[in-house]
């Protein structure tokens, strides 16, 4: 079935080689296809999927509908452009996030990747942070190093939600913490309980520095939506614009 997936969905693919994910919209569909009902089907043949279902989350703003697809591995794909219809715009979510899925070993996650430690801290270091929080580099790696390998055993969807929380608390300035009770909090806090603390954070530095939040969002807003356009993983855009508009919540309701 993944073979056939994968000649299939290459039909798709422009400039012919590399790794790149950029389907031609001219062809997108001259091959006749669901979508959606695809990449179900590829996660539901998957022997180790025992993370859940695909979920869809559909917005619509000036221009059209914008859907968002969260596969069982924690990624998160959007439609590349505004859609006239709720299905169109999931149709195409599905198409971007199951030609990923077709290219991508790492989000099928069948087997356990070998431990690349050292390449993924070094990837969350050098990761935005916000510039009102000074951060020792030498603490934040060794922090990190800490945790990655305490988990070196996970893979998969347990793994994806590690370096999830880590990218966030890093943007958070949440390094400030010894390795004990970063380790702590990574660990024991489900992502929401973490958002929902960075939330916080940002209503206090709000009340700080009048207008933070606002400047932040619209930065990470055009950070996602370049993500969308270049159907790129939303996941980390879209949790940070998720806990800025808490924060901006937060606020009204303090007011």
């Amino acid at each position: 079935m993944l073979k056939a997936l994968r000649k299939r969905i290459g039909k798709l693919k422009t400039g012919g080689g590399g790794g790149k994910v950029k389907p031609s919209h001219e062809k997108l569909f001259l091959v006749r296809m669901d979508y959606m009902e695809t990449l179900e089907a590829l996660w539901v043949a998957q022997p180790n999927n025992r993370q859940g279902a695909l979920v869809y989350e559909t917005t619509f703003q000036a221009g059209g509908y914008t859907s968002f697809v969260t596969v069982p591995s924690g990624h998160c794909f959007a439609s590349p452009a505004r859609c006239r219809s709720p299905h169109n715009s999931r149709q195409q979510a599905a198409r971007v996030a199951l030609t990923h899925c077709m290219f991508d070993n790492d989000i099928l996650f069948s087997r356990p990747p070998t431990p690349r430690t050292s390449s993924a801290v070094t990837e969350i270091v050098r990761s935005d942070s916000i510039s009102d929080i000074k951060v020792d580099a030498e603490d934040s790696f060794s922090g990190l190093s800490y945790v990655l390998s305490n988990n070196s055993q996970h893979f998969g969807a347990d793994r994806f939600l590690l370096l999830l929380k880590l990218k966030l608390m890093h943007w958070n300035g949440n390094f400030r913490y010894t390795d004990q009770q970063m380790w702590s909090e990574v660990a024991r806090l489900p992502l929401e309980r973490l958002c929902e603390s960075m939330a916080l954070d940002w209503c206090q530095r709000e009340r700080e520095r009048p207008g933070v939040v606002s400047m932040e969002l619209a930065k990470c807003r055009q950070r996602l939506l370049h993500a969308t356009r270049t159907q790129k993983n939303v996941r980390l855009h879209k949790e940070k614009c998720i806990i800025l508009l808490s924060a901006m919540d937060l606020l009204h309701t303090f007011q």
